[in-house]
């Protein structure tokens, strides 16, 4: 859907590889980058979900408009 996010993630996922895994055999990577691919899929919807939820009960707590609400700071 998201085009962006999507290389966002597969970048992330590189990078956990080559920092944490860079010492494994050639042969056992492909494996380890699919499960580390996997985990930050599923990370990145659980945090839109829990961003998603925020900003609702924020909104309908304090009037605020989403669109006024700076995600960036859930990121951190």
């Amino acid at each position: 859907r998201d085009e962006d996010a999507a290389l966002d993630i597969v970048q992330d996922a590189m990078l956990k590889l080559t920092e944490r895994y860079a010492h494994k055999p050639s042969g056992e990577l492909p494996l380890i980058f699919q499960r580390i691919l996997q985990n930050t899929v599923h990370d990145h919807f659980r945090r839109q979900k829990v961003r998603s939820t925020w900003t609702t009960l924020l909104s309908a707590l304090l009037g605020w408009s989403p669109t006024l609400f700076d995600a960036s700071l859930v990121e951190q």
